[in-house]
């Protein structure tokens, strides 16, 4: 006789990530991070600077279109260096300027107390 699979009761940790999904269609709309080094080409995506797995949220993230998003996926430092740009550097100038940052600020608020 089949039996239905047991599933396993898991407890959802705690994240520190934060997501807005309001911050990244504000970052979708600006020009490619490198617009004016080299030729843009697709859509502009929100590239995460440190991955959402590696413990990296939705405030850190730059504008690039798909041409430089494929380009740093090849090496972060060398991309950094041949653009004489600085990815960390320029997600906190974003998140900085951000009108969407109230909510991440409220976030963090009601997680570790104000």
């Amino acid at each position: 006789m089949l039996r239905p699979k047991r599933r396993k009761k898991t407890r959802s940790k705690p994240t520190s990530v934060i997501s807005c999904e309001s911050h990244l269609q504000w970052v979708r709309g600006h020009e490619c991070v490198i617009i004016d080094q080299h030729e843009c080409w697709g859509r502009v995506r929100a590239h995460h600077v440190k991955s959402k797995g590696a413990g990296g949220g939705d405030e850190q993230v730059v504008p690039m279109c798909d041409g430089a998003h494929d380009e740093v996926h090849n090496g972060k430092q060398t991309f950094e260096e041949k653009y004489s740009v600085d990815l960390k550097e320029t997600a906190n100038y974003l998140a900085f300027l951000s009108p969407h940052k109230k909510k991440w600020l409220d976030f963090c608020a009601d997680r570790y107390g104000r």
